[in-house]
């Protein structure tokens, strides 16, 4: 950047994986983004101070609890509070789906930043059974109900499509086996010297002695949510003798035994046990993620192996590359090799970043 560019950003630092995930990069990569013109601060309540900025970042969960009736009308009085001194004001959306959306804000806000997002960003002017694409297929076209169904609120004006912006999603972050601890002392301390990316486990490919793991939790979801992981467990059931809640160093050998791991959507497209399986060197199953659009992209053919939503394929694709074992390790190599390029190469994130501020101002 030519000129100075102050960002101040509002959140509750390191409170979630996914409000850690949104400001790791960016603590990370601080000095580059100092050399680039960017000097970014941060807060965890809003004050005076806050409104001195060209731009404004607000993690959603700043304001997670903040919508009902009761206590809406002063949360967008705090939005206009944060625009007092014009800056632009950016809205970043962690959550972990590219469905739901808060869209009471949108008319209070420059932008509408979200992990990921709709390819065909008109679904945003739909009403979506569950509040997903994917909950909404299941709705339509499997007759799956929830008990309480609830439905997205949608856009009404093609203007606010423009002022949804593609963010990062929540890669950038330790999920390997400390990662937990350095979330947690983070949390405590937030010294930046504690952040570190995870260590790449690096195996035989050939000697893993597991075939396939489908160990994931399906309860607590909504119908329509937790559809995938309910089907996924009843159709492979012969693939995986066991599914049962491990300890965390059972959990991560076993990953790094395991050729294929599946992991299913949840409240997401986008799970903290993709980024596990590309730290530990298997190949990553999920459903098609063709709808959406993510950065940094970890999820093509050539990293992930894909199945269709109607589950019609998944048993014939598992067996495919388990009898095709070398596909399928090129596949785990390409995978776990680009997740740790965009983890280790700092000038991705940061040109990247700059992209979106030159977008904003």
């Amino acid at each position: 950047m030519k000129n100075k560019v102050t960002i101040n950003v509002l959140t509750s630092p390191f409170s979630t994986p996914n409000s850690s995930a949104f400001i790791f990069p960016l603590k990370m990569n601080k000095l580059q983004l100092e050399e680039s013109n960017i000097h970014i601060n941060y807060f965890s309540k809003i004050n005076s101070q806050i409104t001195n900025a060209d731009i404004i970042f607000i993690d959603s969960k700043f304001f997670r609890n903040k919508w009902d009736e009761k206590n809406i009308n002063r949360t967008l009085s705090e939005f206009e509070y944060l625009k007092k001194n014009k800056s632009k004001l950016v809205y970043s959306d962690i959550s972990d789906s590219s469905g739901v959306m808060h869209f009471k804000m949108l008319d209070h806000v420059d932008y509408y930043m979200k992990n990921q997002i709709f390819k065909n960003k008109n679904y945003y002017m739909d009403k979506l059974y569950g509040m997903r694409l994917y909950s909404h297929y299941f709705y339509e076209n499997l007759n799956v109900k929830d008990q309480d169904p609830i439905w997205s609120l949608p856009l009404t004006s093609k203007v606010n499509l423009k002022k949804i912006l593609l963010g990062w999603n929540s890669c950038f972050n330790n999920y390997g086996f400390f990662g937990n601890y350095q979330q947690f002392l983070q949390k405590k301390i937030q010294l930046d010297f504690l952040l570190f990316n995870p260590l790449r486990h690096r195996s035989d490919f050939d000697n893993r002695k597991k075939e396939v793991q489908i160990r994931f939790g399906s309860s607590n979801y909504r119908n329509s949510v937790g559809f995938f992981r309910k089907m996924v467990g009843k159709k492979l059931k012969r693939f995986s003798t066991n599914s049962n809640k491990i300890n965390r160093i059972s959990y991560f050998n076993e990953l790094k035994n395991t050729k294929l791991i599946l992991s299913p959507f949840g409240f997401g497209e986008i799970n903290y046990k993709d980024f596990e399986v590309f730290i530990t060197g298997g190949a990553l199953m999920k459903p098609s993620m063709d709808h959406m659009i993510t950065w940094p992209n970890l999820y093509t053919k050539e990293t992930v192996v894909f199945h269709d939503w109607d589950f019609k394929d998944i048993d014939m694709k598992i067996e495919y590359f388990l009898d095709n074992s070398k596909i399928l390790k090129v596949i785990a190599e390409n995978g776990q090799e680009n997740y740790f390029t965009f983890l280790n190469n700092k000038r991705l994130f940061v040109d990247y970043f700059l992209k979106i501020v030159q977008k904003i101002i």
